[in-house]
């Protein structure tokens, strides 16, 4: 048994369990199929130089992120701050404060790209996601708003890699961190892309977990006209809509607490990097929690209107929050400190800390672990303390053991 062994090619990370259905190893979002299990994954995937950059494979903090400020557990950051979109429809029909989709608006809109890549709901389910091309900004706001359920943002690269337009692409932290090995690996593509945006992640829930949502209702996927998870107020409730007219709704603190996140892909589990470490820019929702994780709504300057934690992590990133600035499409804009990041975004301050004891619970079996390199794995599980050390690696390895991981 190596215990510092890891996943070699896509064969390797899909017999381990490790894929996060990215879309990196298929020609196009054709060659993933959601499975029994309901995760997107590759068909035939294919092993060349670009499958390579599998998030799966490895993970790779890199040198070009750490250029002013390098937090072991917020990355590197050139500037960290709270806005909201100056739209108020924006603003509304985001997850957040809408900061994402005015960005991409902003970028398209003063010619900064050509296009924006992107997820949205898939034409044959509206609980499936597919890859989208936005090529005008008055369309962004059709892709506004979280999607928990599996996506493939990477199936467009093949296709991608030989063109000319610029693109912006909003994806999650897994995603950012292999465009960034790519744009190392095919610098002609690398110069292409103008800003790589991502957001928080806890993980990306089965299918199954929307189906369960359903079935609880009484309501097949086919029968549904809208199904948003999100959005339209803040944190915004889960919402469905059948095409005979029928609506339903769900907390968010339901929907995601008691239903979505225990269907969280194996990979997720033990990723350390759930907050964009790669990406130029990564958005979360600013929100004050209670000891459980849940946000306290009242606790913000504006109420229910939703308002955007915004961290810079690059000179390209800080290119386009000037440029946002200068158009005016930002309001409410703060400085905010990350040491006060800890009290909003507990979930990830733990998933940091406790990522490498979940990942040795896993070696120990035996089983081929993503390479995680640069984010300071030891240095943050010696932050938990020896009990929660042996809480996280026991309580993966029973778990595990147990096949409920």
């Amino acid at each position: 048994m190596k215990i510092n062994s890891y996943p070699r090619n896509i064969s390797e990370v899909v017999s381990n369990n490790m894929c996060t259905g990215c879309g990196l190893c298929v020609e196009s979002g054709a060659g993933m199929k959601i499975d029994k299990m309901g995760f997107l994954r590759p068909i035939n995937p294919i092993e060349d130089e670009v499958s390579q950059a599998c998030p799966s494979i490895k993970i790779s903090r890199h040198q070009d992120i750490l250029v002013k400020n390098s937090h072991s557990i917020w990355g590197g950051v050139y500037s960290s701050f709270t806005a909201a979109s100056a739209s108020e429809e924006v603003r509304f029909r985001g997850s957040s404060g809408g900061v994402i989709s005015t960005l991409l608006k902003c970028l398209l809109d003063t010619n900064q790209v050509d296009r924006v890549i992107a997820t949205s709901v898939s034409d044959s389910s509206k609980i499936e996601n597919k890859t989208t091309n936005i090529t005008e900004g008055s369309n962004v706001i059709d892709s506004a708003g979280s999607r928990y359920s599996p996506s493939s943002p990477l199936d467009f690269v093949r296709g991608d890699l030989n063109g000319s337009d610029r693109l912006a692409i909003v994806c999650k932290p897994c995603d950012a961190s292999a465009l960034r090995e790519l744009k190392t690996k095919f610098p002609k593509f690398g110069d292409r892309i103008v800003v790589i945006i991502s957001f928080f992640c806890a993980g990306i829930p089965s299918k199954l977990g929307s189906k369960e949502i359903l079935e609880k209702y009484g309501v097949h996927e086919g029968e549904l006209e809208l199904f948003r998870y999100r959005g339209n107020g803040w944190p915004g409730d889960l919402t469905f809509e059948t095409k005979e007219g029928s609506q339903y709704q769900m907390s968010y603190r339901e929907s995601w607490g008691k239903v979505l996140n225990k269907y969280i892909q194996p990979r997720c589990k033990i990723c350390a990097d759930g907050i964009g470490d790669n990406a130029d820019i990564v958005c979360a929702d600013a929100w004050d929690t209670s000891e459980d994780g849940y946000p306290i709504i009242d606790s913000v300057d504006i109420e229910s209107k939703g308002l955007s934690l915004v961290i810079v992590r690059t000179s390209e990133g800080k290119a386009v929050i000037d440029k946002a600035e200068i158009n005016n499409v930002l309001i409410n804009k703060k400085n905010f400190e990350l040491n006060s990041l800890k009290k909003i975004q507990p979930y990830q301050y733990d998933r940091k800390k406790n990522a490498l004891c979940r990942i040795l619970a896993l070696k120990i079996l035996g089983q081929k672990v993503t390479n995680f390199s640069g984010f300071f794995l030891f240095k943050n599980m010696i932050k938990s303390g020896v009990y929660q050390c042996i809480r996280s690696f026991s309580g993966t390895l029973v778990r595990k053991l147990k096949g409920r991981f």
